[in-house]
């Protein structure tokens, strides 16, 4: 049993049982624990039926806690203003009766919700506030979270080397203090991330590395997966995609033992958007179908929406139309021309593109099956930085077309692939069922075309899974490419 279903078992009983505090305390542990999975609206109004309840029985003490709780909840529910009275108010309470490690808890309440109204000074003030009462009361581990606050202030802010130089004295305190492994990864994250940004990438490594070990030896599971997403950041950052395909298996594995469904969910959306973007798009599929069901299981919209985005980019990507090497007819010296394009492609070189375009047209047009083979590797490979500079960069009329409907130029599928996906649809799992697309004239504008529509065998699969038939979703592409005239135009209807 997760901690909010126990704590709404507790609630339960309690109503039950006419126990009116137990009932509180069991609203403030249902509110802490939907906050602790991102249900920051629900813990908001469990934690105001806690209040409320403290009020009337005059418990100031309480009272000043769940304040402070709901401050953490309208930070999170983007309420930073809210936030702010909230934690004033706790503040307020929490010195009325003396309680000076209250009062510093209270004061780091101030700070998250100054950092979220974007009041880096008055943040650091209030993180000085609660430095001055942690000592006082001898409050180390109120010390190490107002320091792990006072990183992440300078870190949002930009204050690399000073969020380096805090993260690693919170880091080493909670090390020392042997609190919860989720401020261990919390002080280890902002440290990783400020030497990344500060090309400190070898010590990032082995701040990353050491902080998993530490956290798995210490069976801090929750936090160990955390700081592997971290790792595998770094990775990244150094260009090792290898080790970051694996650190990321790893953090499946590790999320499978934690058991929670929302955890694997997430750790397999990651690892599949990975393995797509290094071109193992079956494996990405079979990542991304194994999370959507743990994500609808725990109830993230959300996160059931990215795996759904991931879903249809390795399907788009699948069904995207392969090109053996060597089947366009092009002579040797057409190649040699092409590998000019590709290289320039590959190296988002503006200057080199030109001279390269210039060089394949200056005895022949380009044709879109040659654009198909030579670049489909590199684009696939770095979608974002070679697929957008092509898309910037190319030449308006690739090739002509032929037959009356097809006055103007074909467009080459790839590239209206990655159209799509970067500026019209995000991924259009509609595209697989486009056969060819074209420019419709050639005077209208590049938003006027058709295309030709094939509908798969398996259709009503798609139908059952997606909830829309596909033509409908490849209509919408359609309507896309055609939206000058308002009028879709296909070929072929089936």
């Amino acid at each position: 049993m997760d901690a909010v279903a126990a704590a709404q078992d507790a609630l339960a009983n309690s109503r039950a049982a006419g126990d009116r505090r137990s009932e509180a305390g069991a609203l403030v542990d249902l509110a802490e624990a939907e906050l602790a999975r991102g249900g920051a609206a629900a813990a908001l109004r469990a934690a105001a039926d806690a209040k409320a309840m403290f009020v009337a029985s005059d418990d100031k003490a309480r009272l000043a806690g769940v304040n402070l709780l709901m401050a953490s909840a309208q930070i999170k529910n983007a309420a930073p203003q809210a936030a702010m009275s909230s934690a004033a108010a706790a503040v307020d309470m929490y010195a009325e009766l003396g309680d000076k490690a209250g009062e510093a808890k209270a004061w780091q309440g101030i700070m998250g919700a100054r950092l979220a109204l974007g009041k880096y000074e008055d943040c650091l003030k209030a993180g000085e506030a609660a430095l001055v009462l942690t000592i006082s009361a001898g409050d180390d581990q109120g010390k190490a979270q107002t320091l792990l606050g006072i990183a992440k202030a300078h870190a949002f802010h930009g204050h690399r080397e000073k969020a380096l130089k805090v993260g690693v004295m919170a880091s080493e305190l909670f090390r020392t203090l042997n609190m919860s492994g989720a401020f261990q990864q919390a002080a280890l994250d902002v440290v990783v991330q400020s030497q990344l940004l500060l090309g400190k990438t070898d010590e990032a490594l082995k701040s990353a590395t050491s902080g998993v070990s530490s956290l798995e030896k210490a069976g801090e599971k929750a936090a160990a997966l955390a700081a592997m997403r971290t790792l595998v950041n770094v990775y990244l950052a150094r260009e090792e995609i290898q080790d970051a395909l694996g650190a990321s298996e790893r953090a499946v594995e590790v999320s499978r033992e934690l058991g929670d469904s929302a955890a694997q969910a997430a750790a397999l959306d990651e690892l599949a958007r990975l393995r797509a973007a290094m071109g193992y798009l079956s494996d990405a599929r079979l990542s991304a179908d194994e999370a959507l069901p743990l994500a609808r299981e725990a109830g993230d919209a959300a996160l059931e929406g990215r795996i759904m985005a991931t879903i249809g980019a390795s399907e788009d990507a699948l069904a995207a139309p392969a090109v053996a090497l060597g089947s366009s007819e092009a002579t040797a010296e057409e190649y040699a021309a092409l590998e000019l394009v590709r290289d320039a492609v590959e190296q988002k070189s503006v200057g080199d593109l030109q001279k390269a375009i210039a060089q394949c047209t200056k005895n022949w047009r380009i044709k879109g099956d040659m654009v198909e083979e030579i670049l489909r590797p590199v684009i696939a490979a770095d979608p974002h930085g070679a697929g957008a500079f092509w898309l910037a960069h190319r030449p308006d009329e690739i090739f002509a077309g032929d037959g009356a409907d097809y006055q103007g130029v074909q467009l080459e599928r790839i590239g209206t692939y990655f159209h799509f996906r970067q500026t019209m649809m995000g991924y259009g799992p509609g595209f697989r069922l486009m056969s060819a697309t074209w420019r419709k004239g050639t005077s209208v504008g590049p938003n006027t075309g058709c295309c030709t529509v094939d509908l798969k065998e398996d259709h009503d699969e798609w139908e059952e899974y997606s909830k829309y038939h596909p033509g409908m979703l490849d209509c919408a592409l359609q309507v896309g490419l055609a939206r000058a005239s308002g009028v879709p135009h296909s070929e072929d209807r089936q």
